[in-house]
């Protein structure tokens, strides 16, 4: 590919580390594909310690890395050197993934060896050269909207093609096996041939059964876009409706303001999915990021006292926090995230509750141990409740009891897997008590450290009630995430001058004098140059303000990582879209000091 004499490549492995290194660029995942290990007689803790790769399998030297690190690794030319030195002993086992073993290993020769499921997978993509973006579009495209289910079968069909050998072929490979058998009586001959048949019989059905968790995987992700389809597609046709609505009926403001309300419903609950899904292939994918910093106690309780007050009063639901032998009420940890999970519990305890039910929250420091607690996070409600056998399942993703509850509850089904998923990136545990038309306890344990390098309090900021008189650069490439800002922004009284890239900007700051503007708020992705480096090149300026001009990120990218990416580039504060003005004064009067209104 790299020469152009083909324009991709199919199945590459999925890492991205190494398609970079080749200047490849890959699809989405096609399929995923179980890992196969084969090997000789029993298997055993020892099978694995000597293992054979094929020289430029990138999927077997990761493998082989990350899950086996202790083992030594062998290196052979092809696939059918590795099965053979699994059967003439130089190696405990090789590793392939379903559908290549299915090829390599369909030979008598290798009769004697054996497969066995291993505990990960291997996703399959297509890769194309960097510079084809037009291909690597369509081929995105093309994975997205075909049937997952048939690309295995195909795969499926490919990889059984039946090999034919012939009689001489046999006789060479074989000749030593002929000879003794010529020597055995016609029911010895007749009893090895039926033990061979159940042998050969039983690694089928192994390869089968790893074809069908294959299957099962594929199948999984085929519901997933119908009900992702399903669920994107309600509040947007609820927003469709409601703008026209709201249009035909200018002169009738009642319907216009019902239309808005329900516009501004459906525009959070499409919000809350989308967040919910990214968060979930983050974690998933292994890129969530924790952060590690210092936090109050009280600050998370306060907030969960806080965010569902509005909801907690309109069902009428009696709410309780309480707190038990708390004695570090100063701590470290990602607190964020520690509020993620509680507000998602909390969530469906009000979401699931009935009217007039209540909700209790108990907070409880466990036995601290030198430098590090626990904390118990116990939430109870009287709502509708589950039965035994959905809580079995409640943990996993788009599980919900009843097929209409994310029609009536407006849910995503993927608040409790995100939940389970963030808890155990903290060392956490969760359980549940559950009975229907009773209700429901959760008990949540987190590890916490303890912060013993308490600075003095400091006096709070006063925080700003406006902007009237701030000269603010807003770099935006979207024509209308620009006016949405504009209109914000000049609503609390802000001067806008509007940037469309992060070359326009820097050329913006340059050509002004010092100080001028007292605030930039810059988009991340944009085209031209993206706001990283056009941070990077105004704090390289030679003049004063470029090092001092506060830069916030204003940015639908709203991980820990992407974060710690705006402030590496120079940026002083992450504001997640869509903007929130209350926030939005918060964080600029953390640096009223660098502003001419106030200097």
């Amino acid at each position: 590919m790299k020469n152009e004499e083909v324009d991709c490549i199919f199945p590459f492995y999925g890492d991205k580390w190494y398609a970079d290194k080749q200047n490849f660029s890959v699809t989405r995942m096609v399929v995923d594909s179980p890992i196969v290990a084969v090997y000789k007689e029993n298997y055993t803790d020892k099978t694995m310690t000597r293992i054979a790769i094929k020289k430029q399998s990138n999927y077997q030297r990761i493998y082989a890395k990350i899950y086996y690190p202790k083992s030594k690794v062998v290196i052979y030319d092809t696939p059918q050197e590795c099965i053979k030195a699994v059967k003439d002993g130089e190696v405990g086992a090789t590793i392939f993934s379903a559908y290549r073993v299915d090829q390599v290993f369909n030979l008598s020769k290798y009769d004697d060896l054996k497969t066995v499921n291993l505990s990960s997978s291997v996703p399959l993509s297509i890769a194309t050269n960097r510079s084809n973006t037009t291909l690597l579009s369509i081929l995105n495209k093309i994975v997205l909207l075909s049937d997952d289910s048939e690309i295995m079968r195909t795969m499926m069909t490919y990889s059984n093609a039946k090999q034919n050998f012939s009689m001489s072929q046999f006789v060479r490979e074989n000749a030593n096996f002929i000879i003794i058998c010529m020597s055995v009586t016609f029911l010895i001959v007749i009893l090895l041939c039926s033990a061979q048949l159940n042998h050969v019989k039983k690694n089928r059905a192994e390869l089968a059964l790893a074809k069908e968790d294959a299957e099962r995987a594929n199948d999984a992700k085929s519901n997933f876009l119908a009900r992702m389809s399903h669920d994107i597609r309600t509040p947007m046709n609820g927003i469709m409706g409601m703008t026209r609505i709201a249009k035909e009926n200018v002169s009738e403001p009642k319907k216009v303001e019902f239309a808005l309300d329900k516009i501004d419903s459906a525009s959070n609950q499409l919000k809350n999915l989308i967040n919910d899904v990214l968060d979930m292939s983050k974690l998933e994918s292994g890129k969530t990021i924790l952060s590690y910093e210092p936090f109050n106690i009280n600050d998370i309780i306060t907030n969960l006292r806080d965010v569902f007050s509005e909801a907690i009063a309109e069902k009428g639901i009696e709410f309780e926090i309480k707190k038990h032998n708390i004695i570090h009420e100063e701590l470290i940890g990602s607190p964020l995230h520690i509020q993620r999970i509680i507000q998602n519990i909390e969530s469906n305890a009000i979401k699931y509750n009935k009217p007039n039910g209540s909700l209790k929250i108990e907070i409880e420091e466990l036995n601290a141990i030198e430098d590090m607690t626990r904390f118990r996070f116990t939430i109870s409600d009287t709502g509708i409740g589950m039965s035994k056998e959905f809580t079995e399942h409640l943990f996993e993703p788009f599980s919900r009891e009843n097929d209409n509850a994310g029609t009536e509850y407006m849910g995503t089904g993927l608040g409790m897997a995100i939940t389970k998923e963030l808890l155990e990136l903290m060392n956490g545990t969760i359980s549940v008590d559950s009975c229907q038309g009773v209700g429901t306890e959760f008990v949540v344990e987190i590890p916490l450290d303890i912060n013993k390098n308490i600075s003095p309090e400091k006096n709070e900021e006063k925080v700003l009630d406006n902007l009237s008189g701030i000269k603010i650069l807003l770099v935006e490439d979207n024509e209308i995430n620009a006016e949405i800002a504009k209109y914000i922004l000049n609503g609390a009284g802000a001067g806008i001058e509007l940037a469309k890239d992060g070359k326009e900007a820097v050329e913006a700051f340059y050509a002004s004098k010092e100080y001028y503007y007292d605030l930039i708020l810059m988009d991340v992705m944009m085209p031209v140059m993206n706001g990283y480096e056009a941070t990077r090149q105004i704090r390289s300026l030679d003049r004063k303000d470029a090092k001092e001009v506060p830069i916030i990120a204003m940015t639908a990218n709203a991980f820990t990582k992407d974060k710690q990416d705006a402030i590496e580039a120079g940026m002083n504060e992450h504001v997640a879209k869509p903007l929130d003005i209350k926030l939005l004064l918060r964080v600029i009067s953390r640096y009223k000091d660098k502003i001419s209104r106030f200097r």
